[in-house]
């Protein structure tokens, strides 16, 4: 099959204020074979969720500092539904040497 006429894979999400965790996740996303778009803050996350088409999935971090954490990031999106998979993150250790051990849970609201 041409290039071009491959369809595109799909689209996560990843919401982290920290720039080495939102890397390491972009790099880890993609050679699995995902698109991925970053976003550093949660109102950078709710406009990219509300784009035309939205992300399949959103990988966000939960313990974000400044007006909206995760779960505000969540609410404020207003379009969860419009997304298959929500999954959020939260470091067992502030130590990048735990960030392999990182919990993830579905997240709803």
């Amino acid at each position: 099959m041409p290039r071009s006429d491959r369809p595109a894979p799909p689209t996560v999400l990843i919401v982290d204020d920290d720039l080495q965790v939102l890397d390491v996740l972009c790099d880890l996303v993609s050679n699995i074979g995902y698109a991925t778009v970053a976003a550093r803050t949660g109102v950078a996350g709710i406009a990219v969720v509300r784009a035309d088409p939205p992300p399949d999935a959103v990988l966000l971090d939960i313990a974000m500092p400044g007006s909206l954490d995760g779960v505000e990031t969540l609410r404020g999106s207003n379009t969860s539904s419009r997304i298959c998979r929500w999954l959020w993150s939260r470091p067992t250790s502030t130590r990048p040497s735990s960030w392999a051990r990182s919990e993830m849970e579905p997240l709803t609201t």
